[in-house]
């Protein structure tokens, strides 16, 4: 039984309620506890309804999601599979694209090659015609140098006696034309420097010229040291400090018992004596005669 005063469990045959205290009427007990079930069992039954009611509820609801889930996977693989279809489609564009790229960047290969071809053609073409006007230039020079000679010639001749005239001309024959370079290379010996000497350094304002220093500086190079003479006859510059010339003994024995014209200047001529291999210098072509025929050459 229950004590409705304190609401404890008492034993069945219990007058009093041993918690409390207060008395215990078994009929009255038994109605009020007969009640009391009767409302506790309607109570279970309603919670029991309810959570019937709930679960089914419950139920309903999930399936409704369920179904709903289900519609809108359906929609979702639907959509999936459009747009995996359009990638696919996508995907194919861009291999055409690309390949089409790939033709055109080997069109553009192949017309960056020809072009590359006709600018080497043109710089090729550029080259000859640098080169035809170098030879054209060289050409004129030489036309030019030569109508100079053939005017200095026939001037001379007219300046020269005809027995003169006629050691001249063998002279000429004799002789070979030679660059101021090429001189260079042999060496110069120290002799038969006549002529006018403005800077008396020593050297003749003719060999001057022929070496390129300066006729009014006896130290053309400014070294203090050496007059342009000793500069020459040791083998170095006289215009640059220090710088030798460029003597090649080789050349030079080539040239043995050779008569040089130097063809850059004013004609000066040079003897390569045979026998140590250095240029004497003959003075212009009348000096040149002169000495020839002193030497009886």
């Amino acid at each position: 039984m229950i004590c409705f005063n304190c609401k404890k469990q008492v034993p069945d045959n219990a007058q009093t309620c041993p918690s409390c205290g207060a008395p215990l009427v078994h009929q009255t007990q038994i109605v009020k506890e007969i009640g009391v079930r009767r409302y506790q069992r309607w109570i279970f039954y309603a919670v029991i309804s309810i959570i019937f009611l709930g679960m089914t509820g419950g139920m309903i609801k999930i399936y409704t999601d369920y179904a709903s889930a289900i519609t809108k996977i359906n929609a979702t693989q639907t959509a999936l599979d459009k747009a995996q279809a359009d990638l696919t489609k996508v995907q194919g564009d861009l291999g055409t694209a690309s390949k089409s790229l790939t033709d055109t960047q080997g069109q553009l290969s192949q017309k960056q090659s020809q072009i590359d071809q006709l600018t080497q053609a043109q710089q090729g073409m550029a080259d000859s015609q640098k080169t035809l006007q170098q030879k054209i230039d060289e050409f004129t020079k030489t036309v030019g140098d030569q109508t100079t000679q053939l005017q200095k010639y026939q001037q001379f001749n007219l300046d020269l006696g005809p027995a003169n005239a006629a050691v001249y001309s063998e002279l000429l024959g004799l002789s070979t034309k030679m660059s101021n370079a090429d001189l260079l290379k042999i060496q110069v010996a120290d002799y038969n420097f006549v002529g006018t000497d403005t800077d008396k350094d020593g050297l003749p304002d003719i060999l001057e010229d022929s070496f390129g220093s300066n006729k009014s500086n006896a130290n053309t190079n400014g070294d203090m040291k050496y007059t342009d003479k000793q500069e020459v006859i040791n083998g170095y510059s006289p215009v640059t400090i220090g710088k030798k010339l460029p003597l090649d003994i080789n050349f030079a024995n080539a040239n043995k018992g050779k008569f040089l014209i130097q063809s850059e200047s004013k004609g000066q001529v040079w003897y390569v004596s045979p026998v140590n291999g250095k240029r004497y210098f003959f003075g212009v072509p009348t000096d040149a005669i002169n000495a020839i025929k002193k030497l009886g050459l």
